[in-house]
């Protein structure tokens, strides 16, 4: 055990060195709205030529293998890379990402996982999820795959660290002149170049389960599994089966296999099995057309290709992948589906990812043996033009509210499952917990008027700086990221993060079970006014800004501001000074509804 715990120690520090070592070209790159789907069977693969992108080529017991493990005992407790050469691409709203190997017939866009083990939920576990998934939510509560993954094979393998030496896990990078063809087409794999060109472009990885033998099998013939699964520079990924275990004694839903990135947008193929033949499948990304806009002009002119305009990001997408690369309510909508009532806008919001975190002589606090922690900022905080508050109450990962008396989400495990924040800034928040060396430091700043942080003194106002190190996730697992989140917040109202996971590279997503939430929250996750950042955007390094508008009070979850005359409306159906809901009239009657309605039918 202790061998293990230090050969992590070694990979922990490798894996920190990859933080210095990776490359942010993932910023630019254009984002996948689906995937077309080329399957191949035993049947048809026998008159297909040797160069066809189906034909199994084995790696296993390779002298070119890159990287070969015969134990995978480290897995559970530390994914390890999938590319030493750098190899990264394009998956659904992620503009290129790296991965990760894990021992359950996966690859995780994260160094960590969900869980230690194959995560399964049990029924009423509200904080657990599923790595296996279904296309039939009937089978598997909500669908599964809580996990974004690239999943080969997802099942619980019986990997202990003691197997035969022929079982074995391994990855090969290519460095490619020409990226893999057309899925009618041929693909010679070039000659493996080391891993020289590190972050190149071209190129691709793969990755190779070596007779690697299944949970739970009988007889060790049909216990093995042997596939790949290959991942490309250019957004395509293929798999390739070249024996399949029994898998008689899982449930219905194991194996999984397919692609994971939420619970929207994912595909899902059938298993490869014996009876239904398939021996390698195909997904070449369809990408966004609309990324092509770099003027918002001109993007909301493409009403062909549906586009719109992301304000937060300054870049153009398709409507249908805005709440996944867009923060809630900064995306231009078309005048003809702009709603009667449109949701109350309380903020402009930016993100990139050049935020720094700053030093500063200031109150220190160690965080390791409390639950929550309360900051006082010496004058009125803003959240949503209307809630004033001298103090912040913060839970790990840094989710502070003005107004604890209001909120009514019962948390789990500090986490509240259903969503039901009142008036909170979520600097970070899941299932997340203070580590052994948590802490968090504070100080009063000043502020530039267009909301920088710490700048000269001319001309600032007064401004609040919170900076929490040390929040970790409750996976169980012995190795676990840790978190930093830098708040800053000013009189006027405007509020600004940096986030970063310690120890992994720049832009790995940052993810946990339930998902990370972010934003500023007014009734709940829910409410179309609170802010939320979208999975796609939640990557280690982030920077956001909140700016507040000068717009009308807070007119409630059934109201609307006329910007005209900087006043509150109740939308139909509703009343008085809070928009409360109409009683239900009798035939015939209406109720006085408005602001200034009565109520009465």
């Amino acid at each position: 055990m202790w061998r293990a715990l230090r050969r992590v120690a070694f990979w922990g520090s490798w894996l920190a060195v990859a933080v210095l070592c990776g490359s942010s070209g993932w910023v630019s790159r254009a984002t996948i709205v689906n995937y077309t789907v080329t399957s191949v069977t035993r049947g048809q693969l026998a008159v297909l030529s040797h160069e066809h992108w189906a034909q199994y080529q084995t790696i296993c017991g390779s002298p070119n293998a890159t990287q070969t493990w015969n134990d995978t005992s480290l897995m559970r407790f530390v994914f390890p890379p999938l590319s030493r050469a750098g190899v990264s691409a394009a998956f659904y709203a992620w503009n290129g990402i790296s991965w990760y190997v894990s021992d359950m017939g996966f690859l995780s866009p994260t160094p960590y996982g969900m869980c230690k083990g194959f995560c399964q939920k049990e029924i009423y576990a509200t904080l657990q999820g599923n790595y296996a998934f279904s296309d039939n939510v009937s089978v598997l509560y909500d669908g599964g795959g809580d996990w974004p993954m690239i999943s080969f094979y997802a099942a619980p393998f019986a990997l202990s660290g003691g197997f035969p030496s022929q079982v074995s896990i391994a990855t090969q990078d290519t460095i490619a002149d020409r990226d893999v063809s057309s899925a009618a087409g041929e693909h010679t794999p070039d000659s493996i170049q080391g891993i020289r060109n590190a972050g190149v472009d071209g190129g691709y990885t793969t990755l190779e389960y070596c007779n690697v033998p299944i949970l739970g099998g009988t007889g060790s013939a049909q216990t093995q599994l042997t596939a790949q699964v290959v991942v490309y520079a250019n957004g395509t990924i293929i798999m390739r089966y070249a024996s399949l275990p029994d898998t008689s004694t899982l449930p219905e839903y194991m194996p999984s296999t397919g692609l994971i990135y939420s619970k929207t947008l994912r595909t899902v193929v059938p298993t490869p099995t014996t009876a239904n033949g398939i021996v390698a499948y195909r997904f070449d990304p369809v990408f966004d057309g609309c990324a092509a806009h770099g003027d918002a002009s001109v993007c909301t002119a493409d009403t062909g290709g549906d586009c719109v305009w992301c304000s937060s990001t300054s870049a153009c997408c398709a409507s249908t992948l805005a709440s996944a690369v867009c923060p809630r309510g900064q995306w231009t909508t078309p005048a003809s589906s702009t709603a009667a009532f449109a949701p109350q806008k309380f903020y402009d919001v930016t993100v990139d990812f050049n935020g720094v975190f700053r030093d500063f002589v200031s109150t220190y606090r160690d965080l390791s043996a409390v639950d929550e922690f309360e900051v006082i900022t010496g004058w009125d905080g803003v959240l949503f033009e209307s809630y004033n508050s001298t103090f912040l109450q913060c839970r790990p990962g840094l989710s502070c509210t003005i107004a604890p008396h209001m909120n009514s989400c019962n948390p789990i495990m500090d986490t509240c499952p259903n969503g039901n924040y009142t008036l909170t800034i979520l600097g970070l928040h899941s299932n997340l917990v203070w580590g052994a060396e948590a802490k968090a430091i504070s100080t009063l700043t000043s502020t530039e008027p267009d909301g920088t942080p710490l700048c000269t003194s001319e001309g600032c106002g007064q401004g609040f700086m919170l900076k929490v190190t040390g929040s970790r996730l409750q996976t169980g697992s012995i190795v676990s990221t840790t978190f930093t989140v830098q708040l800053f917040l000013d009189t006027s109202g405007m509020v600004d993060l940096v986030i970063q996971a310690d120890r992994v590279r720049a832009g790995t997503p940052l993810l946990a079970y339930p998902p990370m939430r972010v934003g500023l929250v007014r009734y709940g996750v829910d409410d179309v006014s609170s802010v939320m950042i979208p999975q796609g955007l939640l990557r280690s390094g982030l920077h956001v800004r909140f700016v507040p508008l000068s717009s009308c009070k807070d007119c409630g979850l059934n109201g609307w501001c006329d910007k005209v005359s900087g006043t509150c409306q109740c939308q139909p159906g509703y009343h008085g000074s809070s928009c409360v809901a109409c009683p239900a009239c009798w035939t015939g009657s209406k109720c006085d509804d408005g602001i200034n309605g009565s109520g009465t039918c």
